[in-house]
């Protein structure tokens, strides 16, 4: 870390790797595999950030958790893989805080579930497997408007399986109903 990052590194952290802050780092990464390891210093090398993370940021880093950010984004583009993340992100999303429109709730209800989404990864429970399938979505045509003609014939087919007349009389009570605005229950 002390090449990459440099003084900034060793002015937090020390230059001594069996002391101090080094000895917590091995505590906190102890259970985190070499491959993670790796991905956590590719991630730490390839950020734009220049300061070196914190011990929680690092193994949040190693175990793949997206910054707040990556998960917006993600967010808004639902047609992209889902990643396992993210499943447990919209597993603890609250929908009625977030569909409210109150843009307050809404982006308390966004923090919440990411910080409950990396708490799950930082303690080393397991992510939601991907689905089985998705469900398919087939775009429905436009409706057309029926004929006056084919509308009459339906009108005639519905009059006669309730019984009604080809035009309704003010004797069977559904004009009056109508015009007074009322409604039998």
């Amino acid at each position: 870390m002390a090449e990459i990052y440099g003084h900034r590194w060793t002015s937090a952290y020390g230059d001594d790797p069996n002391k101090g802050a080094a000895l917590t780092w091995a505590k906190g990464l102890e259970h985190i595999a070499p491959a993670q390891l790796a991905h956590g210093l590719t991630t730490a090398i390839t950020s734009a950030d220049g300061w070196p993370p914190t011990l929680p940021e690092f193994r949040s880093m190693c175990l793949g958790i997206p910054s707040i950010a990556v998960v917006r984004y993600a967010m808004g583009h639902p047609g992209e893989t889902i990643s396992p993340f993210m499943r447990q992100f919209w597993a603890y999303l609250n929908g009625a805080e977030y569909n409210s429109g109150d843009e307050y709730r809404c982006e308390r209800a966004v923090k919440e579930a990411y910080e409950l989404a990396s708490e799950h990864v930082m303690q080393g429970k397991a992510l939601p497997p991907a689905a089985a399938a998705a469900l398919g979505h087939t775009k429905r045509e436009k409706p057309v408007r029926a004929s006056d003609e084919t509308a009459r014939h339906h009108l005639d087919e519905i009059r006669k399986q309730l019984g009604i007349g080809e035009e309704p009389d003010e004797s069977d009570g559904l004009c009056h109903a109508q015009k007074d605005g009322e409604v039998d229950a």
